[in-house]
């Protein structure tokens, strides 16, 4: 298990390069620090799903333009051109996947969160054969990520704190980044209501 507190890794400079947090032969994890006017020309890649921390900035994605700010979710599907532009200094982590063409969307995660008092919910937001990603809405005490381990999945707190369980415990908080290797024993359990956007990764 690889846990990273997002916050510490922030590093903006005159010229934007992606500081990788995280990388395997199936996905890598890039973080995005611009600051306001700096860009990411517009450039084909591979599946990607985008989670913007903080800031504001706008996303072309095949041509159409999308507004980014804190919490937006965003999925490029595998070949389409993005780039992003900055208006605000604006953090986000990409979870950049090898797998086939999906379709894109969009999500603000306020918009769909959900608890229930009986296990936590788990909200598809994206299913294909090579990638799943899920919102994972947790109350107080509620467990969850244990029938994962036979697949790599990058977990990142949205909000709320709780622990995790892998070789160790450790605490989590809003702003930590989780990657669970392949094989790897792990649970995540909410100390408070937490909400996490869970990505994972089904083969490569």
């Amino acid at each position: 298990m690889n846990l990273i507190k997002l916050q510490e890794k922030v590093q903006f400079g005159e010229q934007f390069h992606p500081q990788i947090l995280s990388a395997s032969p199936g996905a890598k994890v890039p973080m995005i620090c611009l600051e306001p006017g700096q860009e990411i020309p517009a450039h084909p890649s591979g599946t990607g799903v985008f989670y913007v921390l903080e800031g504001k900035g706008i996303m072309s994605l095949d041509g159409k333009e999308i507004e980014l700010s804190k919490g937006k979710v965003v999925f490029a599907p595998e070949g389409s051109e993005r780039g992003i532009r900055s208006t605000e200094r604006l953090v986000a982590v990409a979870v950049l996947i090898l797998a086939e063409r999906d379709g894109m969307g969009e999500f603000n995660l306020e918009d769909i969160v959900s608890f229930s008092e009986n296990s936590a919910v788990l909200k598809d937001l994206c299913d294909s054969e090579k990638v799943r990603v899920n919102l994972l809405c947790m109350e107080e005490g509620q467990t969850a990520l244990e029938n994962t381990n036979d697949q790599k999945v990058v977990v990142i707190i949205n909000s709320g704190s709780g622990s995790v369980v892998a070789n160790e415990e450790q605490d989590v908080e809003e702003g930590t980044l989780i990657v669970f290797e392949s094989g790897e024993t792990r649970s995540l359990k909410a100390k408070t209501r937490l909400t996490a956007l869970v990505t994972t990764v089904l083969s490569g």
